[in-house]
């Protein structure tokens, strides 16, 4: 088990099954994804990965009240755990299942494209809007989305900040599958026992294969990708649009 209650982390079988619950809406700020990268790293004893989130939420985006008032050194630090996790997730030597009932927004929806299978119930939308707010993506989590929604996939939803509903979930990669909210964990677990059932070390070579163009292209360009976010962050408009968000949820 995981020291914190923000992850929730159980074997069955050959199976890792983690969930993501802060109380709240799964706001990706320093406790989660330090909690979530503890995880990550006990998971790998098992065959398969399954991760779930909250009955009605799986993950919104950064926890921006936590963030807008940090420095340029702190959020770089911040940023660098980001990418440490989904870094860890795109090189992952394990099958993913995400299972999510609800909403995926921003970084909710890079962590359900993190999956090989990504389940969503009928009711939720899924979309990276972080254009909306004048911000880019960290390179971990474009290649993540890459890899889930393809490069035309991911240049729709990215430039569009849109959020997907319905069956237009699966068209643009989101969701490989619809399921009632009764029956999600039980097909996540299900669609999980088929994969281990496969030779695990294979598994991971075939995985590291596929995903080497991904992990050079990280490489090349993600500490100028880093900046680039820093310096958008800062920007007067990002910041007001920053601002009007956090005042949003503050309201909500």
């Amino acid at each position: 088990m995981t020291p914190s209650r923000l992850v929730d982390l159980r074997f069955d079988g050959p199976l890792a099954l983690l969930r993501l619950d802060d109380g709240r809406v799964n706001a990706l700020g320093r406790p989660l994804l330090e909690s979530l990268a503890q995880a990550l790293d006990e998971a790998e004893s098992a065959r398969v990965l399954v991760i779930s989130g909250r009955e009605t939420v799986f993950g919104a985006g950064l926890d921006l009240p936590a963030l807008l008032p940090l420095g340029r050194e702190a959020l770089r630090d911040f940023f660098s755990l980001f990418d440490r996790v989904f870094d860890r997730l795109l090189a992952y030597p394990r099958p993913i299942i995400t299972a999510a009932r609800g909403a995926a927004v921003a970084g909710g929806a890079i962590l359900l494209c993190a999956g090989d299978e990504r389940l969503v119930t009928p009711h939720g939308k899924a979309g990276i809007n972080v254009a909306a707010l004048g911000l880019s993506l960290p390179g971990s989590a474009l290649e993540i989305t890459r890899a889930a929604l393809g490069d035309r996939g991911l240049f729709e939803a990215a430039t569009t900040a849109r959020l997907y509903e319905g069956p237009e979930r699966i068209r643009i990669g989101f969701a490989t599958e619809v399921v009632d909210p009764e029956l999600i964990d039980a097909r996540a677990r299900e669609l999980a026992l088929v994969r281990a059932q496969l030779d695990p070390d294979a598994v991971a070579k075939v995985r590291e294969q596929v995903r080497r163009p991904a992990v050079a292209r990280l490489a090349a360009f993600g500490p100028k990708d880093a900046e680039s976010i820093l310096d958008r962050w800062f920007a007067p408009a990002t910041q007001e649009r920053l601002q009007a968000a956090v005042a949003r949820l503050k309201k909500s």
